[in-house]
């Protein structure tokens, strides 16, 4: 999961949202949809060690860290299975999603696939991913989060009362700040008890001419996924349940008042934050070294300590922007809210070995595989796993001297929305015009917020209009 994260293609995109919104038909999901789903369940048992000896296959996000990660994964995993191998797939960069439709379309999809948290869901709706509460049960398999972090999980996990997900990796997204600014102006790093009025405050005092070059208070968050936590701060939500919402409350005063600062006054009235296009080339980014703050999770290590996502070793010695992190700033009313996701693997309903890919499912969210995760700068999944892996790799290999932030954020984490309206159709459909109106200036969001809601409400209305049919 990276700073941008990877999308359909437009064309790949309109036709999974069509049918979400009840206009035409869900093509590809429709025809991936498996007829006869592999046996598997309580009638069967996992493979032993006299079983045949099967392939099966892992389709895995796209980056070089990931593959990594997963090598090593498998390399264990099959020296404790000698009966199955495990093939693992990838798509080049920006390209996950696309393949995918491509695969199922095509009857070719992997027995093992990594989808975001947030994503995965449209795709169960329509039978491509099996659920694994049988299996789970047969196996008295636990999954491995916590019982204190299961309102964060179990919204990202199940789906219409049925397990689905096993956990990869997840990851908090925290204010990052670069220290040098700070240094220059003489003002301290945040701490854990700032307030939202000392960080708009912050962002003004940050932002100045130095040198001939303009540095930034900050750097905005404008995608629906980030913009979340910073509505959700007070307390308040922009919907009546993140998991297939009826209905649509982003018009309520101070979901607004969040919406206006990120998309529109801090770019167009405060001038602290670089607008999109200031950024393209990697201009005017926070590992270009002049902007101050922004709001990411530990995927953007790498952008951190190289420059670059890819981060060779050769870039990583030479070393990159000395930074720190800092939980989100607290409302008025002393809350905060934190955005937590990340990727689970899911079950191919129409894998022909569902028991072989069960186990490899289990063994990626256990000890064995979470100490590789740990190693790629994304968290692994429980609270020990965090603080016996990954605390001292981020610590020595990314330069986070208190990586602890991330662990609190768990407590007030959150998921914006997930569902067949998910957060591709919305922001296609209304949201993503409406937020270039605002960056571009045209409009303030107390005039563009309650136009979008009403369209989104639209949205919800004929999607569960269609759902009676």
């Amino acid at each position: 999961m990276h700073q941008n994260f990877e999308k359909l293609s437009r064309r790949g995109f309109l036709k999974l949202s069509a049918a979400a919104v009840g206009v035409s038909a869900l093509t590809v999901l429709a025809a991936c949809s498996p007829a006869a789903p592999a046996e598997s369940g309580s009638a069967a048992s996992a493979p032993g060690a006299g079983a045949e000896k099967v392939e099966i296959s892992f389709y895995e996000w796209g980056t070089a860290l990931d593959k990594q990660v997963s090598d090593s994964t498998i390399a264990d995993f099959q020296a404790a299975n000698p009966n199955i191998t495990v093939r693992l797939e990838q798509a080049p960069g920006g390209q996950h999603y696309d393949k995918l439709q491509a695969s199922l379309a095509g009857g070719t999809a992997a027995d093992v696939i990594n989808n975001q948290t947030w994503l995965w869901q449209s795709f169960s709706a329509k039978g491509v991913y099996a659920a694994l509460d049988d299996l789970r049960a047969r196996d008295d398999y636990n999954t491995p989060y916590p019982d204190a972090w299961a309102n964060t999980y179990d919204v990202q996990t199940k789906f219409r009362g049925k397990l689905f997900g096993v956990p990869w990796n997840m990851g908090a997204m925290l204010i990052f700040y670069s220290k040098a600014p700070f240094d220059r102006v003489g003002i301290p790093y945040p701490t854990a008890d700032w307030t939202y009025d000392e960080f708009v405050e912050l962002t003004q005092q940050l932002t100045e001419e130095v040198d001939g070059v303009q540095h930034y208070g900050y750097q905005t968050n404008t995608s629906y996924e980030r913009l979340a936590s910073w509505m959700r701060l007070n307390g308040d939500k922009e919907w009546d349940q993140e998991i297939e919402p009826t209905k649509a409350m982003w018009d309520q005063e101070y979901i607004m008042d969040m919406i206006n600062f990120q998309l529109y006054a801090c770019v167009n009235e405060f001038k602290v934050s670089p607008t999109p296009a200031m950024m393209e080339g990697g201009l005017n980014d926070m590992d270009s070294g002049n902007v101050a703050m922004t709001m990411e999770g530990p995927w953007f290590f790498p952008k951190m300590a190289c420059g670059d996502w890819a981060c060779t070793p050769e870039q990583l010695a030479a070393g990159g922007v000395p930074y720190g992190v800092v939980q989100m700033p607290k409302s008025p009313k002393g809350t905060r809210a934190h955005m937590v996701f990340g990727h689970v693997v899911l079950l191919n309903n129409a894998s022909k070995h569902q028991d072989e890919a069960w186990e490899f499912m289990k063994f990626q969210g256990g000890e064995g595989a979470q100490k590789y995760v740990a190693t790629s700068g994304r968290q692994p999944v429980t609270p020990e796993f965090n603080e016996k892996y990954w605390f001292s790799d981020t610590k020595e290999k990314w330069g986070l001297e208190d990586p602890q932030p991330f662990l609190d954020a768990f407590e007030s984490g959150v998921l914006h929305v997930a569902g067949e309206v998910d957060d591709r159709v919305i922001t296609n459909e209304v949201f993503g015009p409406a937020r270039d109106r605002m960056i571009a200036g045209d409009a303030d969001a107390y005039t563009v917020v309650p136009e979008m809601n009403a369209k989104i409400q639209e949205m919800l209305d004929a999607y569960w209009e269609k759902q009676k049919s």
